[in-house]
């Protein structure tokens, strides 16, 4: 059996990892927002076309940071089983 007190910790844990998650997903749309918008020129993000390879790179890490965040927070995720025996 496990204290109240360790549950409580448990569950901090819990939506740590949960909010570390979504902040993957925002990240990850984030970028997927830049890469359309400046795909389909809705707004000319990085003006000069000498300057593109430098957004593109940009936009690249921050998907890249998202999804490793996601990832890293949703390993890190342990649901609690419940014995009643």
């Amino acid at each position: 059996m496990q204290s109240q007190k360790e549950k409580d910790q448990q569950t901090k844990i819990m939506e740590r990892s949960i909010i570390g998650v979504y902040l993957g997903i925002v990240l990850v749309i984030i970028t997927l927002l830049l890469a359309v918008g400046q795909h389909f020129m809705i707004v000319n993000f990085y003006g000069d076309a000498g300057n593109k390879w430098y957004f593109w790179s940009l936009v690249a890490v921050i998907g890249l940071l998202g999804i490793a965040m996601g990832l890293w927070y949703y390993r890190k995720i342990e649901i609690p089983l419940e014995n009643n025996a």
